[in-house]
């Protein structure tokens, strides 16, 4: 009998592994922010560096380095970590070290979408300052992953 159950398993697997009908999927893009007012300003939009430090990263199991934050005027925000060198040519999902995100701005506060520690999203002020972009935390009830990030961190322009 168990192994009529385990024949039974495979061929279901089988059957739902694809065939001439079914096409690829089509890769998954961030999701854009579509709400009013959700426009990135252009003063924030681009790629921004920072480099964190073991001690600001080791609570949530980051490596420490650089990070690079790319922000599009449409919302699109992804998040480059780890080691190695980033390709923000390429799509995000593509790479081991990327996050993708979404993010919509009103006035000062930019609000970033739910992560995959956070089930919420979180508001951070920020100013830019020439080629220097500094967030800080608002409200975010998450306490780990997106406010290491992002909570009173400053940020330079990357040329």
């Amino acid at each position: 009998m168990r192994r009529v159950s385990c024949i039974v398993m495979v061929l279901a697997l089988l059957a739902g592994c694809g065939g001439d009908e079914q096409r690829p999927a089509a890769p998954r893009k961030t999701a854009v922010a579509n709400a009013p007012g959700a426009a990135i300003p252009e003063e924030l939009t681009g790629a921004w560096v920072r480099t964190f430090k073991r001690r600001e990263v080791e609570a949530d199991a980051f490596e420490p380095g650089e990070y690079v934050m790319r922000l599009e005027s449409d919302g699109t925000l992804e998040v480059y970590f780890g080691p190695g060198k980033h390709d923000l040519n390429a799509d995000c999902l593509g790479q081991e070290y990327c996050d993708p995100l979404t993010a919509t701005a009103k006035g000062s506060t930019l609000t970033i979408s739910e992560t995959p520690s956070c089930s919420a999203p979180g508001d951070y002020s920020f100013t830019v300052d020439g080629d220097k972009l500094t967030t800080k935390t608002v409200k975010d009830e998450c306490t780990s992953g997106r406010p290491t990030i992002f909570g009173n961190r400053t940020w330079t322009r990357r040329q």
